[in-house]
């Protein structure tokens, strides 16, 4: 199909999908939200959450993955260890993500 410059052509718009960057930032913030709850019953142990609910659980960060995936599908997921401090998580270059300041955006 050709158009001459005079013409123009109306395209439906492209459908598009969220980056795996926001499901792991839901990740975290539902691990956060969730982080009391989750202190009372599984303190030490490791959880992977997906659409915003704990969808396995395990001894270790290998473990609660290949569980997870197991259910899920291979998707972006967020796996944590259940503590009462969590440690920061670095990035590339000299940011800090710092989970605390994620349920304040007025800290941001």
């Amino acid at each position: 199909m050709r158009f001459s410059m005079s013409e123009s052509a109306i395209l439906p718009a492209p459908t598009i999908l969220p980056a795996a960057e926001d499901s792991l930032c839901d990740g975290r913030i539902t691990f956060h939200r969730l982080l009391p709850d989750l202190l009372k019953s599984l303190e030490g142990r490791f959880v992977a959450i997906h659409g915003g609910e704990v969808v396995a659980t395990g001894g270790s960060f290998v473990e609660t993955a290949q569980s997870a995936y197991g259910k899920v599908g291979y998707v972006p997921i967020f796996v944590a260890q259940v503590t009462a401090t969590q440690p920061p998580l670095f990035g590339s270059g000299h940011r800090v993500f710092r989970p605390e300041k994620l349920l304040d955006p007025i800290q941001l």
